[in-house]
């Protein structure tokens, strides 16, 4: 009796600490020194936290909850509550690094929001940390980018012309070996669509989208072009809205059972599969308890 108890206690141990290992490894997000010492190109005033407010209600709440309500949603790694301490702590470097480049569950923000706006996020953000002192990015730096602007066409065929261009006056000039980036939107945020490619001495750049690449309801395709370095050319972006591709005639994704769907239109496997879990979960605790109180009654009638 007492060597299964020792089996059982053993193995409940393994399981703890391996649970133990596996969330703590999954907080783990480093952060490369150069990155932490980013600093906001603009100072945060009231203008750039109520932006900031309105860009964390579109595109964070969802996660995160509200700020200080610790209602944020619970997955692993947990998304947190921005007015914790483990928020708090962070530089404005590493808040910026880990919104623009995402991380399992966490979008990569680069892709959906300008550098601007995520700097607004953090502006608002930063509001709920006491204590804190904003150090702006000082002006030499912002010397190093250059400014573009971009503008995207149709061409051809299946051709789309991105092309990108600085101004001098009035005049324009083409702007050469600029990495772009084509993204098409889609219903869970932007999707990039093949390689990079550079503008040739002219400042183009020709990608090409298949004639039955998946349209809207209405016919129409909306697209993004944007430079894949964005702390050289910042913001530089260009939309373009245009009929193209196969007419979307399905019934929208959220109409259905499907796993993205609320717990309303969940699949009902898998709520039967989550009631089955939480089952055994708690069989395997009671049992265990079981076993406990067990030894001990024993224990004293020895």
């Amino acid at each position: 009796m007492k060597n299964k108890f020792k089996i059982l206690q053993y193995s409940n141990l393994l399981i703890l600490f391996l649970l133990l290992t596996s969330s703590v490894i999954a907080q783990i997000w480093d952060v490369p020194e150069d990155k932490k010492a980013v600093l906001s190109p603009f100072k945060f005033d009231d203008v750039s936290r109520k932006q900031g407010e309105i860009l964390f209600q579109r595109n964070c709440i969802s996660c995160h909850g509200e700020p200080g309500k610790g209602n944020f949603v619970k997955i692993n790694p947990e998304p947190g509550d921005m007015v914790s301490e483990k928020f708090s702590k962070l530089k404005d470097g590493e808040f910026f690094y880990k919104m623009s480049n995402g991380r399992g569950p966490m979008p990569r923000f680069m892709d959906r929001l300008k550098e601007t706006e995520r700097w607004q996020i953090i502006s608002f953000i930063r509001t709920f940390h006491k204590g804190y002192v904003q150090k702006v990015r000082p002006n030499e730096k912002d010397k190093n980018k250059t400014e573009i602007f971009l503008s995207l066409k149709k061409g051809e065929d299946t051709n789309f012309i991105a092309k990108s261009y600085s101004l001098k006056g009035t005049d324009t000039i083409e702007f050469p070996n600029v990495e772009l980036l084509l993204f098409a939107n889609r219903y869970f945020g932007n999707l990039q669509l093949g390689e990079s490619k550079k503008t040739n001495k002219n400042g183009i750049a020709i990608f090409q989208i298949s004639s039955n690449f998946p349209a809207d309801t209405s016919g129409n395709i909306s697209l993004l072009i944007k430079p894949a370095n964005q702390e050289l050319y910042g913001d530089a972006e260009s939309q373009l809205t245009i009929e193209y591709g196969l007419k979307n005639t399905k019934e929208p994704l959220n109409k259905k059972r499907a796993i993205w769907n609320t717990v309303e239109r969940a699949p009902l496997w898998i709520l039967f599969t989550f009631l089955i879990g939480v089952f055994a979960v708690w069989s395997v605790i009671i049992y265990i308890c079981y076993q406990l109180f067990k030894f001990k009654r024993e224990s004293l009638k020895k």
